[in-house]
């Protein structure tokens, strides 16, 4: 999904009073997705972000740190904050455009959901139902598109909790944003997981990686080696572990250890999902889903480690 062809010029020559993107994998769209992306927009609005139902081991960048991160660090209630799919007004477009940290590629959406909550622009969810798309099919092999888009995506969140350090100071507690339209009972896909080969994949990254060579986590080394010591079937990497690493990651990152940082933590993400996916197997989807909300209790609880 790009900004490019919703440029200033174009939405001045349409005299477009509302602009819809859609990611190009999605596979479960209908007309009248485009109808809720855009109808608020029309009506005052600047930004409408989508409220999915996804399976519980679909958007795993998002269930473990971007949905968290938007909610607790920038307090803004919105649980798919990189969805895929936007409506957005011209000022917000213009907004965007203008700002020094514009990504590419998979960082485009994070970006849209965060600046506009920290300019305060007018922000809603519409419910959209069930998501499908491709890139689900490619979750086998993380290297091929999962951990590029790791690396775009928490690289670009990083970068703008940097950048927006003074309003993130001042956030308290988390701005509820309206929700338009009914969740309906539908349920989406199950999803397998490969969990032989995310447990291979974290244990040769690690080394690579992590042992001994990320200095930012040397304050939980000793808990992080008893982790990666495990077998499959006792494989446990606590929330409270997880968060811990995040904040840590968050200040290293702003000390212009980028690449470290990010080669560091995506090995965490892959251990801390591996971890969730043995946590929620015998759970309902309603419950899985609460328990994925309920890790932002413990992101609040640790926010004081950053630039503690």
């Amino acid at each position: 999904m790009s900004c490019a062809t919703c440029s200033p010029s174009a939405t001045q020559e349409r005299d477009a009073k509302a602009v819809a993107l859609v990611e190009g994998g999605l596979t479960s769209i209908r007309p009248d997705w485009i109808k809720r992306l855009v109808s608020p927009i029309t009506g005052g609005k600047d930004l409408v972000v989508p409220y999915y139902l996804r399976y519980r081991y679909d958007g795993v960048i998002t269930n473990q740190i971007a949905y968290s991160l938007t909610n607790v660090l920038f307090g803004l209630g919105v649980r798919q904050p990189i969805g895929g799919k936007y409506g957005l007004s011209g000022a917000l477009i213009e907004r965007l455009l203008r700002h020094p940290l514009f990504p590419s590629k998979f960082g485009i959406d994070i970006f849209i959901t965060l600046v506009s909550g920290a300019e305060g622009m007018k922000i809603v969810e519409a419910v959209s139902g069930v998501k499908e798309h491709e890139s689900t099919k490619q979750y086998a092999d993380p290297e091929e598109l999962l951990v590029p888009m790791f690396y775009q995506v928490v690289g670009t969140l990083f970068q703008l909790i940097d950048h927006y350090r003074t309003y993130i100071e001042k956030v308290k507690g988390i701005r509820q944003v309206e929700r338009l339209g009914e969740i309906p009972s539908v349920k989406p896909h199950k999803l397998t997981v490969d969990r032989k080969g995310i447990y291979r994949q974290v244990h040769a990254t690690y080394d690579e990686f992590v042992r001994d060579k990320a200095v930012f986590l040397d304050d939980l080394s000793n808990d992080l080696k008893k982790i990666y010591a495990l077998t499959l079937d006792e494989f446990s990497f606590p929330l409270e572990l997880w968060v811990k690493a995040v904040y840590l990651a968050i200040d290293a990152f702003s000390c212009n250890q980028y690449l470290e940082v990010l080669d560091a933590l995506r090995v965490l993400w892959q251990g801390r999902f591996l971890s969730l996916v043995r946590e929620t197997e015998t759970m309902s989807g309603e419950q899985a889903e609460a328990y994925i909300q309920d890790q932002l209790s413990t992101f609040e609880e640790y926010r004081f480690l950053l630039d503690a």
